[in-house]
């Protein structure tokens, strides 16, 4: 194995020597610099393994402890919106559904980012986190402990897929629980309703590094769609409070 791998720094023979023929995981560092390739937090394994590496890299120590403590926080604003009137039960039926909201969230940009081949990784924001925080005590409320930040190769597209998931399972648990929030039990999971509707519609808002952006450079269409559907529950979400 008399080859040395400049970018891997493993050994091959003269058949797998070109960083290409052994799935080289440092392979960006071979392109040229007109391609302006974006640094990566971590070597990405260019094989089919990539959902389950993502899966794997969610176990990471700070990765964990950020979305323990961005759930904290989501839960925190969900339980100062409840009712005291509601029992145990119901209480502990919308904390689920607040903590589900927020970690399918994020968690769908994660699994989207790695079927496109690219990492992400959830990370806290100082000020996104304090704002959160804040407005558990407050009558106006914020939900932004933090984001899957996206790092690799990437294009208009490829980001829009990627944040259109977020909001998108968002809306699918609003839809979900639309029969119930028709019923004279809607009162039940209205906070839970109204909060998924409006993490949606939140990230929808095409301005800044919020999803909605993404998706519209990408894809108008579905953008308006997804923010007229989002407003539809949000409003719905608001009156049934």
């Amino acid at each position: 194995m008399p080859f040395r791998c400049p970018y891997c720094g493993e050994y091959f023979c003269s058949e797998h020597r070109l960083p290409e023929q052994h799935e080289c995981p440092n392979l960006y560092l071979a392109y040229p610099p007109s391609r302006k390739p974006t640094p990566v937090l971590h070597p990405i394994p260019e094989t089919r393994e990539k959902v389950r590496y993502e899966i794997r890299k969610f176990h990471t120590s700070r990765e964990t402890v950020s979305f323990l403590i961005g759930a904290a926080l989501v839960w925190g604003v969900g339980a100062s919106m409840m009712h005291f009137r509601l029992s145990s039960t119901l209480f502990l039926i919308n904390s689920a559904i607040f903590l589900f909201a927020f970690l399918f969230h994020e968690y769908a940009h994660k699994l989207a980012a790695a079927k496109n081949g690219l990492h992400g990784e959830f990370q806290l924001n100082p000020f996104g986190a304090f704002l959160t925080f804040i407005s558990i005590f407050l009558p106006l409320k914020l939900i932004a402990p933090g984001a899957v930040v996206i790092y690799g190769y990437t294009d208009p597209e490829k980001m829009g897929k990627v944040a259109a998931w977020g909001p998108l399972t968002n809306l699918t648990m609003a839809f979900i629980m639309l029969p119930v929030l028709m019923t004279s039990y809607g009162y039940m999971i209205s906070v839970a309703f109204y909060l998924n509707a409006f993490i949606a519609l939140f990230n929808l808002v095409p301005l800044g590094v919020l999803d909605g952006k993404k998706i519209m450079e990408w894809n108008r269409g579905l953008w308006a769609l997804m923010f007229i559907l989002a407003i539809a529950f949000f409003a719905l979400g608001y009156f049934s409070l």
